[in-house]
């Protein structure tokens, strides 16, 4: 009869603690891969704010480029 028992329970309590500790990896991935999407999403829309203000800076400096030739060529 114990033999039956622990036939039984060993085997039971191997799986129970694996299905315990797989659930557990299984949590700790998902929280790292939110983390990197995160970390991506933050990074793409920083470059996304610095590259806009890189071509505004870049539409300015054209447009005071376009006055400065107005202005020679109406001198000339």
């Amino acid at each position: 009869m114990t033999e039956t028992i622990l036939t039984i329970a060993i085997p039971t309590l191997a799986v129970l603690v694996g299905i315990l500790l797989y659930r557990n990896d299984a949590n700790r991935l998902d929280a790292r891969i939110t983390s990197v999407g995160h970390n991506l999403l933050a990074e793409t829309s920083a470059l996304r704010i610095q590259t806009h203000h890189d071509l505004m800076a870049m539409v300015g400096a054209s447009n005071e480029l376009d006055k400065r030739i107005a202005r020679l060529e109406t001198r000339s």
